[in-house]
């Protein structure tokens, strides 16, 4: 709808013009909103809804929307909306506008922008739903925004991944493996909401958290927390119930394409390489 809009806008003068008001609100649902939902001329997932099932969209449109905004923003949205144009293009390199995070307390939504990456998060509470399926798309994103966390530096970490996932470990979930998992009904929402009041989050422009209560099939009472500053991002999990379960249950930090050795740290803070990563 919103490319509609502004594609309208362009074409709408004399007594059919939208007001300045609108104009104003088209401008700041970009700056303030679209731009901080794409990194490295990639989209985030989680604002996708079903059509995560036609791979990873490119946010070039928001570049398209930015340059016919333009005429109309003040001298700060302006500088924005230039920026934003250069990091559709993938150039992360001089963030000024885009450094840092932004809470959508509406939506149970983070995004974080550091120096050198991107990472958004998705909650979820009887206010809000993590994403949607219909007409045969998404058949599979039962868990999706259910404590969701996908970290990019590059935009390419999640290319093409989407036929060969495995859904039930989604980065920051915690789900039980059931072999054979018979996918819930999730058309247009149905069986997506959340099961606790609390979800929400707080940031301050340069750190950002949200923290959630979920209880999802047999994983009950799990409380997640995303916290994000400049140079790190921390997940923590608690109180996890999961005397019901009948299969193991995993967290998984995260699910990516393998692009070399992929190094961590164990509790012990000694770190490993792994060389041979498919």
């Amino acid at each position: 709808m919103l490319n509609r809009i502004v594609e309208g806008a362009v074409v709408l003068v004399s007594e059919f013009s939208l007001t300045a008001t609108a104009l104003s609100e088209l401008v700041n649902v970009v700056v303030e909103g679209m731009g901080w939902m794409g990194y490295a001329s990639r989209m985030d997932f989680h604002v996708n809804g079903r059509a995560i099932s036609r791979g990873v969209p490119s946010n070039a449109h928001i570049a398209k929307w930015a340059e016919v905004l333009l005429p109309f923003a003040d001298t700060a949205n302006k500088e924005a909306l230039n920026e934003l144009i250069r990091r559709t293009r993938g150039d992360e390199s001089n963030n000024q506008y885009y450094s840092g995070g932004r809470l959508f307390w509406v939506n149970d939504y983070l995004a974080h922008i550091g120096s050198h990456y991107c990472v958004w998060a998705k909650a979820i509470s009887t206010r809000t739903v993590g994403g949607e399926s219909g007409n045969g798309e998404n058949p599979k994103g039962y868990y999706m925004g259910a404590g969701t966390c996908f970290l990019t530096h590059h935009g390419k970490e999640y290319e093409g991944i989407q036929p060969v996932w495995d859904w039930q470990r989604l980065p920051g979930t915690t789900v039980e493996q059931v072999p054979n998992f018979k996918w819930p009904n999730t058309a247009w929402g149905v069986n997506m909401w959340g099961s606790h009041d609390f979800a929400g989050g707080v940031s301050d422009g340069k750190r950002t958290l949200l923290s959630m209560e979920l209880s999802r099939k047999n994983v009950t009472h799990a409380y997640k927390t995303v916290m994000a500053t400049d140079d790190r991002v921390t997940c923590m999990g608690t109180g996890i119930d999961t005397r019901s379960v009948m299969f193991p249950v995993v967290t998984c930090v995260n699910q990516c394409i393998a692009r070399g050795p992929v190094r961590y740290l164990t509790i012990d803070n000694q770190e490993h390489t792994l060389e041979q990563v498919r």
